[in-house]
């Protein structure tokens, strides 16, 4: 009881999975049948630490519930018994960058211009993850499976010399020091056969649903209009729904009150997908209160949890 046993020697590597391993010299004298490693961990400024018990005597542990791209500090105190040895002496990690999320709002207009010529734009990811280094391109002629691929390190390129009245495909992805991350969805244009952008109104909006018109002026024939319903209901976390809509109306339903909502519409005609327009619309009504979630692990595989709204459990 007289013992304090504090490791020493404690040192971090990262990995190109993007976790982080600690190793660390085991306290002299220490008795390795009734004493364990606890790693405690905390964002740089916050209070709170949060344990992890690796449920061994071993003096390495691979980290693998951080961030992407973000500074921690680390500390790691040993258990004896029912007695657990406390230390200050902790060390400074910055988690290695990670998968950026897909770029957004992809764009395909044609350059009237010059012959098979295609603009190319699009927003930067949600999530970058890291610092975004450059973009990729790529394209390919519709039915052949190979892409052919172009850098960008702006939000935008062009893309030339394309085969004139031919259906071309393209997507893009940013590139961190982690890799390339996720492709966006897939649109296919025609060189020298511009679309213009559907027009989108909102016929209706209530506390629960939204009710939009979709009209498109070209003259080729369209086939149906795409159109993605995203919201985001915390400040990291953004989802959205998918619809094909063959008709001129679209009635989004089971929404939530006073939230504001982000759609992209785009027509995919016989020559290709249009521009996508960009519109926000917010729902009737006050938002509810969000409930409150407390979780508590009881093992390696058991979380209890719980969940209460107006201080009334659900």
């Amino acid at each position: 009881n007289t013992l304090a046993y504090k490791v020493q020697n404690l040192q971090w590597t990262p990995d190109f999975s993007g976790s982080v391993t600690l190793t660390w010299s085991r306290p002299k004298n220490l008795p390795l049948n009734s004493c364990y490693f606890l790693v405690y961990y905390r964002l740089v400024g916050t209070q709170q630490w949060t344990p992890m018990d690796t449920h061994s005597n071993k003096t390495s542990y691979r980290l693998t519930v951080l961030k992407p791209d973000t500074t921690y500090q680390v500390k790691v105190l040993t258990q004896c018994l029912n007695k657990l040895h406390k230390t200050n002496e902790m060390i400074t990690i910055r988690t290695p960058e990670g998968l950026p999320d897909p770029p957004r709002n992809l764009q395909l207009t044609c350059d009237s211009g010059e012959d098979g010529t295609v603009k190319v734009s699009w927003k930067a990811p949600d999530n970058r993850h890291g610092l975004i280094r450059e973009y990729i391109v790529e394209y390919s002629e519709d039915g052949v499976s190979d892409w052919t691929s172009q850098r960008s390190t702006k939000i935008g390129t062009e893309v030339k010399e394309l085969q004139p009245d031919t259906l071309y495909r393209f997507r893009v992805a940013a590139v961190t020091s982690r890799g390339v991350g996720n492709w966006t969805e897939i649109k296919s244009i025609t060189p020298k056969k511009a679309l213009p952008a559907p027009l989108v109104k909102a016929t209706s909006i209530s506390s629960d649903s939204i009710t939009l018109s979709l009209s498109q002026s070209s003259h080729s024939e369209l086939e149906y209009y795409i159109v993605i319903l995203s919201w985001q209901f915390d400040s990291h976390v953004k989802e959205s729904h998918k619809y094909n809509v063959t008709q001129g109306e679209f009635k989004a339903t089971n929404l939530t009150a006073g939230t504001m909502y982000e759609v992209a519409a785009w027509a995919h005609t016989s020559i290709g997908d249009s521009p996508s327009a960009l519109s926000h619309y917010q729902t009737k009504g006050t938002q509810p209160e969000r409930p409150l979630l407390k979780a508590k692990a009881l093992n390696q595989t058991v979380v209890e949890c719980s969940i209460s709204s107006d201080s009334a459990p659900l």
